[in-house]
């Protein structure tokens, strides 16, 4: 059997566990004057309580576990806006790849064309957790035959020692990306 230190213990009746309940609530006000005031009950006599129930030590593994269970909400919301993230910037590069096709480039230029296309890959890169700035970039690009190649160069990263990233050398990369048909 687990036994979970916010819960009811079996060896307290269900006054003391009320009282004990009342000051866990609390949070970081949390105080034996507060609990002793909403019962009106001595301070001396809640102090008993506490002291005999634990209740500090109680409270510590429940602001614990609170706190546990916040960080994992976030970090789910932080995975579920990287995955819609991800979708919508291969939406935004799947339309600038047939946006090059149809439309002429008096209506939209290819570089007009190819900058959407690089807010879609940065955004990408976003979603994926890699750098979303590429500095010092020399971006290429060719439509041909129904291929899209992007050609560019990006820094390599290594850790430092101290768990920052530092900036090497450049390495070249090369995307390329067959047009659909509409």
């Amino acid at each position: 059997m687990i036994i979970i230190p916010w819960e009811k213990q079996k060896w307290e009746s269900s006054k003391p566990f009320s009282y004990f309940c009342y000051y866990r609530d609390l949070g970081p006000l949390r105080s034996i004057e507060k609990v002793a005031r909403k019962f009106t009950k001595s301070s001396r006599v809640m102090k008993k309580y506490s002291s005999k129930f634990n209740w500090v030590k109680r409270c510590e593994f429940y602001d614990e576990h609170v706190e546990e269970m916040k960080r994992l909400e976030k970090e789910e919301e932080i995975k579920k806006l990287a995955r819609e993230q991800i979708k919508d910037a291969d939406k935004l590069i799947k339309k600038s790849g047939k946006i090059i096709d149809i439309l002429p480039d008096d209506v939209i230029s290819p570089h007009e064309a190819t900058k959407m296309m690089s807010l879609g890959y940065r955004l990408k890169r976003q979603g994926l957790g890699l750098p979303d700035k590429i500095t010092e970039s020399k971006e290429e690009v060719e439509v041909k035959d129904r291929i899209i190649t992007v050609r560019f160069e990006e820094p390599e990263w290594r850790k430092d020692g101290s768990d920052n990233k530092v900036q090497t050398t450049p390495v070249s990369r090369e995307v390329s990306q067959v047009k659909e048909e509409i």
